[in-house]
């Protein structure tokens, strides 16, 4: 699949500039002095930020589709992304100890 060029430029953006906390395991997750994403939850939080719905913990659902650990299936089909390509950033944001700016490379040069 090819990742529209629009969204890829802005997630790009917000990936790199360093407005997000980077965490681990969730979309979002939220408490008194935190408030991290993952690759992932920059990029739907790019797509719609008041999609956001706080759960009773620190985690937070996106949208209708109740989304936690991945993106809803209809996001990743808009935007363009496989399931191959999701799980690759998954582990690259999860398991591989890069940081978003490593991450906007792997996306820059593979989607």
């Amino acid at each position: 699949m090819t990742i529209d060029k629009q969204v890829k430029r802005k997630w790009l953006k917000a990936l790199r500039s360093g407005e997000y906390r980077q965490g681990r395991g969730c979309l979002r997750s939220k408490g008194k002095t935190f408030d991290t994403f993952c690759c992932l939850g920059v990029l739907l939080d790019i797509t719609d930020p008041k999609a956001w719905d706080r759960t009773l913990q620190s985690l937070y659902l996106w949208g209708t589709e109740r989304a936690e650990c991945a993106l809803p299936e209809s996001v990743r089909d808009e935007i363009g992304l496989d399931d191959e390509e999701e799980g690759t950033l998954i582990t690259l944001n999860d398991d591989g100890g890069n940081g978003f700016k490593r991450i906007a490379n792997w996306i820059e040069k593979n989607l």
